[in-house]
């Protein structure tokens, strides 16, 4: 699909449907509204009266607004084939985990999904869907220059290349921490008691 035709799919109008729910959670996600500005003629991100240009906003938060936009005109149904390139693009990892439960629960209700990634949360999280809801997610991954396809409900574990490589500065900071001086030994702990999660919103991946 060009770009051409995907302003045209964008600007059509549609009605309420059994998306509504996904909906409102897609937009919870980036806390803004994909909109075309009837001034500039021009798409921006709305929150309030700030508009933002779309130029300065993460990809995947625009994959994101786009799919609220196509759920909301009705142009997405229960037989759509929607393809995701990446889906952790510039993302929170909280943002990303509540993404995939949003993917897992429209696949539920006939939509397919195809997601091309390399990131840990977006595994980790379908995984856990997959087992907690008896849910199959097929995956394929290529080993060694081959291609395999696996289940994520065989309940089978993953080399993740990113997990094995931060696993030696994991314990490079562990024994950092318990050999090194006081100062550094109370560094993990007045850290965890200093952030506040709340103080940096989901949003934030909007630059």
């Amino acid at each position: 699909m060009d770009y051409y035709h995907l302003a045209q799919i964008l600007t059509r109008r549609g009605k309420i449907n059994e998306f509504t729910d996904a909906r409102e959670k897609l937009h919870n996600l980036i806390g803004v509204r994909f909109e075309l500005d009837d001034q500039s003629g021009h798409w921006v991100f709305r929150n309030g009266n700030q508009r933002f240009a779309t130029g300065t906003t993460a990809e995947s938060v625009k994959k994101i607004a786009i799919l609220d936009i196509l759920f909301n005109n009705s142009y997405l149904d229960t037989n759509s084939i929607i393809s995701i390139d990446k889906p952790k693009a510039a993302l929170h990892p909280t943002t990303v985990s509540k993404l995939s439960a949003i993917i897992a629960v429209l696949a539920t209700k006939g939509i397919q999904f195809f997601l091309a990634t390399h990131s840990q949360f977006v595994l980790k999280k379908l995984y856990l869907i997959s087992q907690s809801h008896s849910l199959s997610v097929p995956i394929i991954i290529n080993e060694a220059n081959t291609w395999i396809q696996y289940d994520l409900l065989d309940d089978i574990i993953l080399d993740n290349s990113i997990i094995i490589g931060s696993i030696p500065l994991y314990e490079e900071e562990v024994d950092l921490v318990l050999s090194g001086p006081p100062a550094i030994k109370n560094k993990g702990t007045e850290y965890h008691q200093g952030v506040d999660e709340n103080a940096y919103p989901i949003t934030s991946s909007l630059y």
